[in-house]
């Protein structure tokens, strides 16, 4: 964006001269939605630890096992914390039991990456906006059935390690035997709260050259400029799965080959 490649108005807004007026650079970021459930075990002995679990939630995208789960005895993953976040921070507590939920392939769409300036020293306006469109309410129940999911797990944990009292989402309240919360919304507050992801793709996706969001070709090249390509997360139209960093190795080598593939005919043809 700060070289003239991207939405006109934004571009306009920071007197950048316009390069090529691309309105999908910066749009559809994408994340996993990610939160941890939190308890506290009855013994000092831990289970099951570590361990990695993958359910389907009934709100899976692709009738996939959607929701991958990690757990593990004596800390808890937060993720970033961010300096402005406006929840404050729960403390830890003694024999704490982390169960981190990891969700794939969600709904919402509606991140975004947006210039504060027409400097590259100010950080840019960067929104996940995890659950805000049309996603919202399909990507919460998921969160919601796989919290449930943990709670059960919980209270059936053997002794000495348990049962394993549940503390977040904390459910004022109570907690019902299937594991839900009697009033849905203190778990969906909760869990907007909470969530947090670090898996940012989407922004400069590839797509057909009717979209006019797609900002590059099947190639990797950037509409309405020679020479200029992009590869990494950015080009995915959607996040392809719940740990994006193998996807992003094979689309690396892909390019490579389109761009071996290019200078190899540009050879022949030379010759």
């Amino acid at each position: 964006m700060l070289s003239g490649i991207g939405d006109a108005a934004q571009l306009e807004e920071f007197d950048i001269p316009l390069v090529v007026d691309s309105p999908g650079v910066g749009a559809a970021l994408m994340d996993n939605q990610e939160m941890p459930v939190v308890g506290q075990t009855a013994g000092s002995v831990g289970f099951g630890d570590p361990g990695f679990t993958m359910i389907q939630t009934e709100n899976s995208t692709y009738g996939e096992r959607d929701m991958f789960i990690m757990h593990f005895s004596g800390g808890v993953f937060r993720g970033f914390w961010p300096s402005n976040q406006t929840n404050t921070l729960p403390p830890e507590v003694p024999r704490v039991y982390g169960t981190s939920l990891v969700k794939q392939h969600p709904l919402t769409q509606a991140g975004y990456v947006r210039l504060q300036s027409s400097s590259p020293l100010d950080t840019p306006d960067i929104n996940f906006n995890l659950y805000v469109d049309e996603g919202r309410d399909a990507d919460l129940a998921s969160m919601r059935e796989s919290v449930a999911w943990v709670r059960r797990v919980y209270a059936n944990v053997a002794a000495p390690a348990g049962p394993v009292e549940p503390l977040e989402p904390p459910c004022p309240s109570g907690i019902k035997d299937d594991g839900h919360c009697t009033d849905e919304e203190e778990d969906n507050e909760w869990i907007i709260g909470h969530t947090f992801g670090h898996h940012p793709t989407s922004t400069v996706r590839i797509g057909a050259d009717d979209d006019p969001m797609a900002v590059l070709d099947s190639k990797f090249r950037v509409r309405g400029v020679d020479g200029l390509r992009v590869v990494d997360a950015s080009v995915f139209p959607r996040i392809p799965g719940v740990f994006p960093v193998v996807a992003t190795f094979i689309v690396s080598q892909k390019a490579t080959d389109t761009i071996l593939e290019e200078l190899s005919e540009e050879t022949d043809v030379e010759e």
